[in-house]
């Protein structure tokens, strides 16, 4: 159970009951908070809307804003996309963790050793 004013979740109802009437946010209700859109990586780039783009561009570490369109937004995702593909294939440690620039520059210095 979740308190209407102040969002805290209760395990029991015993807790909740104590809490609600003497919440401090009583007076001054705290905004509900927003919750992450949930991405489902199965569904295709073009088949996702532009909340789900956006979420999942951060997952991958892309600087997307909501200005951008859809299509730059898949653009940048597919390119991000291959990128790490690439550097899986070149066995290149930590590329999971790294941004796009981060990434060419490991897989140019890859290439270049091989």
């Amino acid at each position: 159970m979740k308190c209407p004013t102040c969002h805290v979740d209760y395990a029991t109802r015993t807790g909740y009951d104590a809490h609600v009437p003497n919440c401090a946010h009583r007076d001054n209700p705290l905004p509900e908070p927003q919750l992450a859109p949930v991405v489902d990586l199965s569904k295709p780039l073009d088949r996702m809307n532009k909340a789900e783009l956006l979420a999942f561009a951060k997952t991958k570490r892309i600087e997307a804003t909501e200005e951008m369109t859809k299509a730059i937004l898949t653009d940048l995702i597919q390119e991000m996309l291959e990128l790490e593909g690439l550097a899986e294939h070149l066995e290149i440690e930590g590329f999971e963790t790294m941004n796009k620039d981060q990434l060419i520059n490991a897989i140019e210095e890859a290439e270049s050793v091989k």
